[in-house]
């Protein structure tokens, strides 16, 4: 687990651990690298599922736009990241913790799962 913030550039990486909501089955790893100037976040995420078969990798990546950025906290959003649901990013800077929530997004008709997750991994 890593939250390193140099020079208007923000890296994160560990994994999504799910604490509301549906949790996805296997193994997940995310790298969100975001920077001040553009205002924008680049979400990549991996994870491996396991299964009698075998295993399968499925790779996703998410675009956010910042919203706030200070000294303390940076916060992005992923409009319709997950068909019509929106994906939230929310960083405290000081404790240099993130987490992660998702629900719909609002346009009439959207339906599905509301949930969130914390940034965990042994720090590096």
């Amino acid at each position: 687990m890593k939250v390193e913030q140099q020079d208007g550039q923000l890296l994160i990486w560990g994994s999504w651990e799910t604490n509301k909501g549906y949790v996805a089955p296997g193994t997940n790893a995310v790298e969100i690298r975001c920077d001040l100037a553009s205002a924008r976040c680049t979400e990549a995420y991996a994870s491996i599922l396991h299964h009698t078969e075998g295993e399968d990798i499925e790779a996703q990546v998410f675009s956010y736009v910042v919203q706030t950025w200070t000294e303390t906290k940076m916060q992005a959003v992923a409009d319709q990241a997950m068909g019509c649901l929106d994906r939230r990013l929310l960083v405290d800077l000081t404790t240099q913790q993130a987490r992660l929530e998702w629900s719909p997004g609002p346009e009439a008709g959207c339906e599905g799962d509301t949930g969130g997750a914390v940034l965990g991994g042994d720090p590096l």
